[in-house]
């Protein structure tokens, strides 16, 4: 049995325990530290309540070690590991796989793996930044790391910079599995006779006409987002661009109140608030859209709604600090790539993709570039690295 330890069900990762269990045929249990974000939980970032509305628990084999209705943990950093080590001594487990190495959850169950000699496996978003903290602290990681990943039986890579991350810490070829960063792509699946409805629907709620283009930003309303560079942005494009765009913002944060304010001062942009969007909307917005922009300006090890946008056909354009753009973005086929914190350069790139919209091809390149970052690919990946190990 693989043994998984996750601090709480996520929409990015159930459905490949599902696809692991279900199509590739590898034993799964998952042991979550609580269930705040199935029951509802607030999002400091969003700055709202949050609850996934899709099944997570479907599948495949788990259990949680605390939930909310008997008081335990009501959001992330109140899980704790405790009981983990019997919970998962009551298994018969043969490997276990590890979705993070900072929090002390995913420390724990890292140091269940070490304890009990355990095959360990590793796929999680990886960072190659330097802290604030100081020289020391980033030696201490990096040997840290070190001793981490040569532990590791097998090191799965959700993207080009994951893997170069693995690489300069010398991962041997053979311990290295793709397994791409995914999103469930059925949660977005939508006939085209559906998604041109969509589209009609949400741009006549906005006061929206079939001939302006909209730009969309989905995500939380921060600083780190470079959300804030947007109206600049459009602001410093031809004229008669201008007139033909609407700036959608989907979701919430501590900027919306600023962000509403840029826009409204003169000269004004057209621009829509909706607030956070869960997924069972979400998809709509994206189809009622012309283009995603994620101007980021700090580093995002991956960036999963250009998944979401691509899938939905929509080309983006990203910032050089958001992960997956040597990914998913190719410049002039899928989208643009801008530099970060550079108004002028993401402004050359809105007006570079838009003289290429509307476009058929454009939109079949993305679907096919997001299909190749798919649920399925990523629970192969880890199936491999699985059947890699000693007696499987």
């Amino acid at each position: 049995m693989l043994l998984i330890f996750e601090a709480h069900p996520v929409p990015y990762h159930a459905p490949v325990f599902r696809a692991l269990q279900q199509d590739f045929d590898v034993p799964v249990h998952v042991i979550y530290g609580s269930d705040f974000s199935l029951t509802g939980y607030l999002d400091k970032g969003f700055a709202t309540r949050l609850s996934w509305d899709q099944s997570l628990l479907e599948g495949y084999s788990s259990q949680f070690l605390s939930r909310v209705s008997e008081g335990g943990a009501k959001n992330y950093d109140e899980v704790r590991p405790w009981g983990m080590t019997p919970a998962a001594d009551a298994h018969p487990v043969s490997a276990v796989l590890s979705i993070g190495y900072y929090a002390r959850y995913d420390l724990s169950g890292i140091g269940y793996a070490i304890r009990r000699g355990l095959p360990l496996l590793f796929r999680g978003e990886t960072n190659d930044e330097t802290h604030a903290r100081g020289p020391i602290y980033n030696l201490m990681r990096t040997l840290y790391l070190r001793r981490l990943y040569a532990r590791c039986s097998g090191m799965l890579y959700i993207g080009q910079r994951s893997k170069e991350h693995f690489q300069r810490y010398g991962a041997p070829a053979e311990k290295l599995f793709f397994s791409p960063y995914c999103i469930d792509e059925n949660h977005f699946e939508a006939s085209p006779l559906a998604a041109a409805q969509n589209r009609k629907e949400v741009r006549k709620s906005l006061g929206v006409s079939e001939d302006t283009k909209v730009i969309l930003f989905s995500g939380k309303l921060s600083k780190k987002k470079g959300v804030d560079l947007l109206a600049a942005a459009i602001r410093s494009l031809p004229e008669e661009t201008k007139k033909q765009l609407h700036l959608l913002l989907v979701g919430d944060g501590p900027l919306r109140e600023q962000l509403e304010s840029q826009c409204s001062s003169s000269p004004a942009i057209s621009a829509s608030f909706v607030g956070f969007q869960n997924q069972d909307t979400l998809a709509s917005y994206y189809q009622a859209a012309d283009l995603l922009v994620l101007p980021s300006r700090e580093r995002e090890t991956w960036g999963v709604v250009i998944n979401e946008a691509l899938l939905n056909g929509l080309p983006c354009i990203v910032s050089d600090r958001v992960g997956c753009h040597l990914d998913l973005v190719k410049p002039g086929v899928t989208g643009e790539v801008c530099p970060a914190n550079n108004v002028a350069g993401l402004s050359l790139a809105i007006q570079s993709l838009l003289v290429r919209l509307p476009s058929a091809s454009i939109s079949a390149e993305c679907r096919e570039q997001a299909g190749r970052y798919s649920v399925s690919a990523a629970a192969e990946g880890i199936a491999k690295a699985w059947r890699s190990l000693p007696n499987h």
